[in-house]
Protein backbone atom coordinates (compact mmCIF):
# COMPACT_ATOMS: atom_id res chain seq x y z
CA UNK A 1 0.00 0.00 0.00
CA UNK A 2 1.18 3.33 -1.10
CA UNK A 3 0.20 7.09 0.63
CA UNK A 4 0.44 9.71 -2.19
CA UNK A 5 0.53 12.71 -1.81
CA UNK A 6 -2.11 14.26 -4.47
CA UNK A 7 -0.63 17.86 -4.97
CA UNK A 8 2.66 17.32 -5.05
CA UNK A 9 1.60 14.11 -7.08
CA UNK A 10 4.56 11.43 -5.57
CA UNK A 11 4.99 8.93 -3.35
CA UNK A 12 4.38 10.81 0.51
CA UNK A 13 5.76 7.54 2.08
CA UNK A 14 7.37 4.39 1.55
CA UNK A 15 5.16 1.24 0.80
CA UNK A 16 3.33 0.05 4.13
CA UNK A 17 3.90 -3.84 4.12
CA UNK A 18 1.34 -6.09 4.58
CA UNK A 19 1.18 -9.88 5.38
CA UNK A 20 -1.42 -10.23 2.55
CA UNK A 21 -3.82 -8.16 0.39
CA UNK A 22 -5.26 -5.23 1.44
CA UNK A 23 -8.86 -5.78 1.45
CA UNK A 24 -9.85 -2.47 3.18
CA UNK A 25 -7.91 1.26 3.74
CA UNK A 26 -9.74 4.05 6.06
CA UNK A 27 -8.55 7.08 7.87
CA UNK A 28 -9.15 6.70 11.55
CA UNK A 29 -11.54 9.58 12.72
CA UNK A 30 -8.44 11.66 14.24
CA UNK A 31 -7.34 12.25 10.20
CA UNK A 32 -3.64 11.45 10.53
CA UNK A 33 -3.85 7.50 10.92
CA UNK A 34 -4.51 4.69 8.45
CA UNK A 35 -6.58 1.87 9.47
CA UNK A 36 -6.22 -1.32 6.79
CA UNK A 37 -7.35 -4.60 7.17
CA UNK A 38 -5.72 -7.88 4.86
CA UNK A 39 -7.53 -11.17 3.30
CA UNK A 40 -5.07 -12.67 5.85
CA UNK A 41 -6.96 -11.65 8.89
CA UNK A 42 -4.94 -8.81 10.21
CA UNK A 43 -5.97 -4.99 11.36
CA UNK A 44 -2.91 -2.34 10.87
CA UNK A 45 -2.84 0.76 12.59
CA UNK A 46 -0.33 3.41 10.09
CA UNK A 47 1.11 6.86 11.20
CA UNK A 48 -0.01 8.40 7.55
CA UNK A 49 2.57 11.22 8.07
CA UNK A 50 5.94 9.20 8.23
CA UNK A 51 4.41 5.61 7.46
CA UNK A 52 5.32 3.76 10.89
CA UNK A 53 3.08 0.99 11.89
CA UNK A 54 1.47 1.63 15.88
CA UNK A 55 -0.14 -1.44 16.11
CA UNK A 56 -1.63 -4.66 14.47
CA UNK A 57 -4.46 -6.80 16.01
CA UNK A 58 -5.22 -10.22 14.65
CA UNK A 59 -8.44 -11.02 13.97
CA UNK A 60 -8.88 -14.00 12.06
CA UNK A 61 -10.81 -16.00 14.76
CA UNK A 62 -13.21 -13.31 14.65
CA UNK A 63 -14.11 -12.99 10.60
CA UNK A 64 -13.61 -17.42 10.64
CA UNK A 65 -17.32 -17.81 11.31
CA UNK A 66 -18.31 -15.46 8.71
CA UNK A 67 -16.12 -17.56 6.46
CA UNK A 68 -18.24 -20.77 6.65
Amino acid sequence: MRVWDIFEKKGAVETLNHGSEVLSVDFHPNGKDIISTTLGGQMYMWQSDEGHMIGMIDIKLDIAGGRL
